[in-house]
C-alpha cells in the first residue's frame, strides 16, 4: 500500500454530515496500524500513503489527496473537511494513490437546503 517494504495495514474511513452544514463533510481517516516485511520494515518502520478521496460536486467529480505517514500502532484520526459536496444522495471513494488498493465506497446522505 505505501512506500516502503510493502508496508500494508487498515484505515477506518467515518464520514460525517451536519445539517446545519449543506454541501460539507467531515471526512475522518484512522490508521489501525501498519506492518512491512523484515528486515527493512524493522529499521524504519513508517509507511507513506496517499489517500484519495472522492466525491461529486454538482456534476463535477472531484478528488482530495490526504498524505499520511503511518506507523505501527493505531493512530489519532485525520480530519477533512469538505466543502462543495454535492447535496443529497452523493457517493463518496476512498483509495490510495499511486497504488491503487482495494477500496471502499459509500451512499451518503449530504444535508440541502
Amino acid at each position: 500500500m505505501g512506500n516502503n517494504a510493502f508496508c500494508h495495514g487498515a484505515i477506518h474511513v467515518g464520514i460525517d454530515t451536519n445539517p446545519a452544514k449543506r454541501g460539507q463533510a467531515t471526512i475522518s481517516l484512522t490508521s489501525r496500524g501498519f506492518t512491512g516485511t523484515q528486515p527493512a520494515w524493522g529499521r524504519n518502520p513508517s509507511c507513506r500513503v496517499n489517500v484519495a478521496i472522492g466525491y461529486w460536486s454538482g456534476i463535477q467529480y472531484r478528488e482530495k489527496g490526504v498524505p499520511m505517514n503511518l506507523g505501527p500502532r493505531p493512530e489519532a484520526p485525520v480530519r477533512v473537511n469538505l466543502r462543495g459536496v454535492g447535496q443529497g444522495i452523493n457517493l463518496m471513494s476512498f483509495t490510495t494513490h499511486p497504488n491503487l488498493n482495494k477500496g471502499v465506497s459509500y451512499y451518503v446522505r449530504i444535508p440541502q437546503p
